[in-house]
């Protein structure tokens, strides 16, 4: 019997764990479209890729950022998370181009 209740335990625990993974091309409940795998291509877990430049000074993440290929200008971002950079993306006429890349710059929140 007790080998049972542990073997049930064992299905439920695996069975909810599952379920509450998003699956590749799901991202926090909400559904990846293609246009955004498109333009950053997928990573090793199934999710757009993500990419980090690191720069020195807040000013030079502005430019870089500013002067990337399709963009006329730049908009800052705080960080994400504790640990994450504050950082720029690029734009075009004020819409962010969903490239995936952000212009970090200082040291790490937190």
């Amino acid at each position: 019997m007790r080998n049972f209740l542990i073997w049930l335990a064992a299905a439920l625990f695996l069975t909810f764990a599952q379920a509450a993974t998003p699956s590749p091309g799901q991202q926090g409940g909400r559904r990846l479209t293609a246009d955004v795998f498109d333009a950053r291509g997928v990573g090793p877990n199934g999710l757009p890729m993500i990419y980090n430049l690191q720069f020195n000074s807040q000013r030079a993440a502005q430019k870089a950022a500013s002067s990337a290929k399709g963009a006329n200008g730049a908009v800052l971002h705080e960080p994400h998370m504790s640990g994450g950079y504050s950082h720029f993306h690029s734009t075009k006429d004020g819409v962010i181009i969903k490239d995936g890349k952000h212009h970090n710059f200082g040291n790490p929140s937190g």
